[in-house]
């Protein structure tokens, strides 16, 4: 069982990270989770909106879903302070058939919301209206 105590003991473990990734899908293969501690800014994340599109549940901040409109209940969690955003993890791990439906209703958002043929056509429609 995960719990809090080794989530912060994964920071020894932790990998390096790469400011960019030439093949994002596979930065996602076998990823349980992706977490994102957003702290300030505004638009879209890319990086919460890849990690929907693979299918990869997400844990982020209220700042992380800061442009994402349209948001279902229960999509992503959201934590305000360290330690919320270390529970909405603990219960993600501990609780598989929840990972499935985040990463069900992610993907069916991304569809929904900021697809190729939602985008075209709102892009078509704003340049019709000029």
């Amino acid at each position: 069982m995960l719990n809090q105590k080794s989530i912060i003991n994964l920071n020894k473990w932790r990998n390096k990270h790469e400011s960019f990734k030439e093949d994002i899908n596979k930065a996602f293969d076998g990823m349980d989770l992706a977490f994102f501690p957003v702290l300030y800014g505004g638009g879209i994340k890319t990086k919460i909106i890849d990690s929907l599109t693979a299918g990869v549940p997400v844990v982020t901040t209220p700042e992380g879903v800061i442009g994402l409109n349209n948001l279902p209940e229960n999509c992503i969690g959201i934590g305000k302070t360290p330690n919320k955003l270390i529970d909405e993890m603990i219960i993600l791990m501990n609780n598989f058939p929840l990972r499935l439906s985040r990463s069900q209703k992610g993907r069916d958002y991304i569809e929904r919301e900021h697809s190729f043929n939602v985008f075209s056509k709102k892009i078509t429609e704003t340049y019709l209206n000029i």
